[in-house]
């Protein structure tokens, strides 16, 4: 199942991380994807379609921590899973207006200091799935919106509405604290 995504690797080394990476982690995939789909080929297929989209941008995963290429996978695989769910009818993602702003803001210390760091994750929690997952990636992996939209199945324009939206409501959120 994996073949595909090792192919288009340029090193043995990458190769060899990745098949571990899988190897090790292929049944919680599989696991997380077979719990909201309830089919094994479907499952299958989004395992399969998150290492093809990890492999899309190599360097970002192998710079990124091997303590976090677990969770930028899962983040990756749930949302694989949300769009399956999307094209079957069963759920439908959260739509933004076409009209909000590039986001631009940054969130500085000065205002953090307003609230916890504990009471900013809770409520990071809270936000809807795809601006959670949207935010994590940029914010913990540092990843472009064009390597974000290309991870997540989606276009530029609806990372930054994502983000913007995010942004604005965390902003909102320590601006109460």
């Amino acid at each position: 199942m994996i073949s595909a995504a090792l192919a288009m690797l340029e090193t043995d080394e990458q190769r060899n991380i990745l098949s571990e990476f899988y190897e090790e982690n292929k049944n919680r995939f599989y696991s997380i994807a077979y719990a909201r789909l309830h089919s094994s080929e479907e499952a299958e297929d989004a395992v399969q379609e998150t290492f093809l989209r990890i492999v899309k941008y190599p360097n970002r995963f192998f710079t990124i921590e091997p303590h976090k290429r677990l969770p930028y996978a899962v983040i990756i695989i749930r949302n694989i899973v949300l769009q399956i769910l999307e094209e079957k009818g069963k759920y439908k993602f959260e739509e933004l207006p076409e009209d909000l702003p590039d986001c631009k803001l940054s969130v500085e210390e000065e205002a953090i200091g307003k609230v916890s760091w504990e009471e900013l994750v809770a409520f990071i929690k809270t936000l809807s799935e795809a601006k959670k997952q949207a935010v994590i990636l940029k914010g913990v992996y540092g990843l472009t919106n064009r390597e974000i939209a290309g991870v997540l199945g989606i276009n530029e324009a609806a990372v930054r509405r994502r983000l913007s939206d995010a942004y604005g409501r965390i902003n909102d959120f320590i601006g109460k604290g």
